[in-house]
C-alpha cells in the first residue's frame, strides 16, 4: 500500500477519554452530499409549486404570509402543506395500498382485525385508555388540544350532562340518555386472535363507564343504555365489519327497547301515524375503509351487503320526515344518521328516528348530526332556541343519542338553554331572509376549523365562514356581516373554499340556510365561536 497518500492524524487526549470516533469528510464529499440534500428539497417545493400554478391554483406557500405567525396559524398552514403536498398523496397512496393490501396494516385511524374486520383508533383507546373521569387525565386532554390550538375543551361530560338535565327539568322535560357502546366493546373478538375466549364475557369499557352511569342515576338522569352485561363470540353480530355504526338489526332491536323504556312516560297519541316498512339491499366499503385512503380499496376488500328498512308512509308512499310538533325529540349523531343520510353511502329513511317512531307509532321530532355527538346536537338546540325560544314547546321526552367513546374523546361544553315551555301564537318569519340565491361580495373575516381528509370517519364536512359587511344588490343583505356554511370536504377531497384566508376577497352565490338543511344539516360541521344569524349556503363564485 502507498503510505504517502493517506495521513492519519493521531487522536487527542479528550477523544480518547471519552470514546469519541472523530470522523473527517473531504470538502468535495460533503459538497456533493449537500448539493444532493439542496436539490432534493428544491426540487420538492419547486414542482408542487408549478404544479400549483398550472392548475390555476393559489400555492400554498403564499399563506405563509397571508397573517401574522400566531402558533394556531403557523399549524394550519403546516397542515395545509401536507394537505396540498403532491408528492405525499402519491407517495401515502402507493403506500398504504401495499402496507393495507400484503400486510393488513391500518393506519392512526384505522385498525385492521381479523377476518377484514375494522376498528376506529379512537373507539378502540376509549375502551382500553385510563378512566375519562380522572382529574390528570382531562387535564391531560385540556392542556393537549391548547398546544393543538383547537380551543377551550371541556373534558368532564358529568358536568355538561348534569347541566342539561337540569335545563330539560325546568321545562318539565325528561331527558333519557343513550350512550352507543363502541365496537371494541360488543365485537372485540376480531381485534385478536388470542383477545377473547369463547365462553360468554363481559363487554370491555372503559374503566369509569359503570361509574358514571351510577352517578347519573344517583342524580335521577334516566340513562338507557344498550350495553349487554354478558356477550358471546358466536352472538348475532351488532355491528358493520367495515365500518364504524351497528348493524340495521340491532339498530331497530335498541329503537324497540326504547320505545318501550320511555312510553309510559308519554300520553295517548290521538291517532298513530299510517307508517310501513319497505326492505332494500344497500352494499358499500365502510367508513373505517374510507379513511385508509386506499387508491385502489375495491382490490384488497369487498363491500358488505345489508338489508335496511326503510320507513314510509303507508297511504303517499313517502319517506318519513321528522315532525317538529312531536312530542319526542331525537338528538342524535351519525349512529342515528347511519341509515337515514343518503350522502353517508348506506341508504335512506331506515336510520334510528325512522324506527324510533315506527315502535312508538308517534311523530318524532330530531336534530341529527355526524359526530361531536358530546356538543354538536346540544349547540344546535342552543341556537334554535335563541332564535326561537319556543322551539322545545310541548316537548314531553328528549333522547341524546350520542357515540359512548365521546366520554372519553368529546368536547362536553356548557351550553345555555333560554327554553319557552308555550308555543307563540303568531309564528314570527325571519328576517332578512331573500327567496332564492344572490350573489355577495365581501372580506373574509373568521374561518372555522375543517378536518384533514383521511382524519376523520366521514368524507363530507361543512365549515363556517364570516365575512365583513358584504356588497350584493339585495337591499336586505348589503352593507351587513354574514355567516356563511361552504363544502370544505367532499369525497374525502378538500374543496378550493379551504384556501380562503381573512382578509381575503371573495365572490360567494348565497341562499338561506333553511333551503338546504333537510339535506346538508345532518353533515359533520364547524362552526365559528361567535355565529351570525341567522346562517347562510354559499358556493364560490368565479373570482374576478
Amino acid at each position: 500500500m502507498n503510505q504517502a497518500n493517506q495521513t492519519i492524524s493521531p487522536p487527542d487526549a479528550d477523544c480518547l477519554s471519552s470514546g469519541t470516533i472523530v470522523t473527517e469528510i473531504s470538502p468535495g464529499v460533503a459538497k456533493v452530499v449537500s448539493l444532493v440534500f439542496v436539490v432534493a428539497i428544491f426540487s420538492v417545493a419547486s414542482s408542487q409549486f408549478v404544479y400549483e400554478l398550472w392548475m390555476k391554483q393559489r400555492p400554498v406557500v403564499f399563506d405563509l404570509f397571508s397573517q401574522f405567525p400566531t402558533r394556531q396559524h403557523l399549524r394550519h398552514y403546516e397542515e395545509q402543506l401536507e394537505n396540498a403536498s403532491l408528492h405525499r398523496k402519491h407517495c401515502r397512496l402507493f403506500l398504504q395500498q401495499q402496507l393495507t393490501q400484503r400486510l393488513r396494516f391500518g393506519n392512526v385511524h384505522s385498525i385492521v382485525g381479523q377476518d377484514n374486520w375494522f376498528y376506529f383508533m379512537p373507539g378502540v383507546s376509549s375502551v382500553s385508555g385510563p378512566g375519562f373521569l380522572s382529574r390528570e387525565r382531562q387535564q391531560l386532554r385540556i392542556k393537549h388540544a391548547a398546544d393543538e390550538g383547537h380551543g377551550e375543551l371541556f373534558a368532564d361530560p358529568m358536568a355538561a350532562i348534569v347541566q342539561f338535565h337540569e335545563q330539560c327539568a325546568n321545562a318539565g322535560i325528561r331527558l333519557v340518555l343513550l350512550p352507543i357502546p363502541d365496537k371494541a366493546s360488543l365485537q372485540p373478538q376480531f381485534l385478536s386472535t388470542r383477545a377473547f375466549l369463547k365462553a360468554p364475557f363481559a363487554p370491555p369499557v372503559n374503566p369509569d363507564y359503570a361509574r358514571l352511569l351510577q352517578m347519573l342515576r344517583e342524580k335521577k338522569i334516566d340513562v338507557f343504555s344498550p350495553l349487554p352485561e354478558m356477550i358471546s363470540p358466536d352472538a348475532q353480530l351488532r355491528f358493520l365489519e367495515q365500518d364504524t355504526h351497528w348493524t340495521p338489526e340491532w339498530m331497530d332491536q335498541v329503537a324497540k327497547d326504547l320505545a318501550a323504556h320511555i312510553r309510559p312516560h308519554l300520553p295517548a297519541v290521538p291517532s298513530a301515524p299510517a307508517l310501513k316498512i319497505e326492505e332494500k339491499r344497500v352494499s358499500r366499503l365502510g367508513d373505517l375503509v374510507d379513511m385508509l385512503r386506499l387508491a385502489e380499496p375495491t382490490r384488497v376488500f369487498q363491500p358488505q351487503s345489508v338489508t335496511i328498512q326503510r320507513i314510509v308512509n303507508a297511504e303517499t308512499g313517502k319517506a318519513w320526515e321528522a315532525t317538529r310538533e312531536a312530542d319526542v325529540l331525537l338528538l342524535g349523531d351519525s349512529f342515528s344518521n347511519i341509515f337515514s343520510a343518503e350522502i353517508m353511502g348506506w341508504g335512506d329513511a331506515a336510520g334510528f328516528a325512522e324506527h324510533l317512531s315506527l315502535h312508538l307509532q308517534r311523530p318524532v321530532d330530531a336534530i341529527l348530526r355526524n359526530d361531536a355527538g358530546a356538543h354538536a346536537t346540544r349547540q344546535i338546540l342552543s341556537r334554535e332556541l335563541q332564535s326561537k325560544p319556543e322551539r322545545l314547546a310541548g316537548k314531553k321526552i328528549i333522547v341524546w343519542q350520542f357515540a359512548a367513546r365521546e366520554l372519553s374523546v368529546g368536547n362536553w361544553m356548557p351550553l345555555e338553554m333560554k327554553i319557552q315551555t308555550t308555543r307563540s301564537v303568531t309564528a314570527q318569519p325571519e328576517a332578512g331572509l331573500p327567496a332564492g340565491s344572490t350573489r355577495v361580495s365581501g372580506i373574509v373575516a373568521e374561518i372555522s376549523e375543517f378536518p384533514t381528509p383521511g382524519t376523520v370517519t366521514y368524507k363530507d364536512h361543512i365549515f363556517s365562514l364570516a365575512l365583513k359587511p358584504v356588497e350584493s344588490a339585495d337591499a336586505k343583505l348589503n352593507g351587513k356581516p354574514l355567516m356563511v356554511y361552504l363544502w370544505s370536504m367532499r369525497n374525502n377531497v378538500q374543496t378550493p373554499a379551504v384556501r380562503l384566508r381573512p382578509g381575503q376577497s371573495v365572490r360567494l352565490s348565497v341562499r338561506p340556510w333553511s333551503q338546504v338543511e333537510a339535506t346538508h344539516g345532518r353533515v359533520n360541521r364547524s362552526e365559528l365561536d361567535d355565529p351570525i344569524e341567522p346562517p347562510y349556503w354559499g358556493e364560490l363564485e368565479p373570482q374576478p
